[in-house]
C-alpha cells in the first residue's frame, strides 16, 4: 500500500475523496492517480515511496501548483456566484469545505482561513 494525498475532489460509484484527504492505495492504483493534479504521493514515517523503477507519473518534491497569485474569488451575487463556484474557489486556495456546503458557509470557512471573499477589495486612491 502507498500513501496518497488527494488534491481535488474525486468520486466514483464506490468512493468519494476530498482535497487534503490522505488514503492508502495499492501501488498500481496509486500510479494511476498520482499525477500531481488529482493526487500526489505522501511521505510517511518509514521513508519515501520509490517510484523510479516503473513507468508512469513520478513522485516529485514540487508542489502540485506553483502559482504566486491566488485566483480571484467568484462574484458574491449574480451569474457565477453559486455554491459550486465557491466550493471550487475554496479548493483552489486549499481550504477544505464539505461537499454539501452552501456559499454562505464557504464564505465563512474562507474568512476563517484568512482568504479573501470579495472580488474587488477596496484599493487606495491613486
Amino acid at each position: 500500500m502507498v500513501a496518497v494525498r488527494i488534491l481535488t475532489s474525486i468520486s466514483g460509484l464506490e468512493f468519494s475523496w476530498h482535497p487534503g484527504e490522505e488514503i492508502d492505495l495499492p501501488e498500481d492504483e496509486a500510479a494511476k492517480w498520482c499525477d500531481n493534479v488529482r493526487a500526489c504521493y505522501v511521505d510517511r514515517p518509514g521513508g519515501p515511496v520509490e517510484t523510479t523503477d516503473r513507468p508512469g507519473p513520478q513522485r516529485t518534491d514540487k508542489p502540485a501548483r506553483e502559482t504566486t497569485e491566488r485566483p480571484a474569488p467568484p462574484p458574491r451575487s449574480g451569474p457565477g456566484s453559486g455554491d459550486r463556484a465557491w466550493r471550487t474557489y475554496a479548493a483552489a486556495v486549499d481550504v477544505v469545505v464539505p461537499a454539501e456546503a452552501k456559499r454562505e458557509q464557504v464564505w465563512q470557512l474562507l474568512q476563517d482561513a484568512g482568504v479573501p471573499v470579495d472580488a474587488d477589495p477596496e484599493s487606495p486612491d491613486e
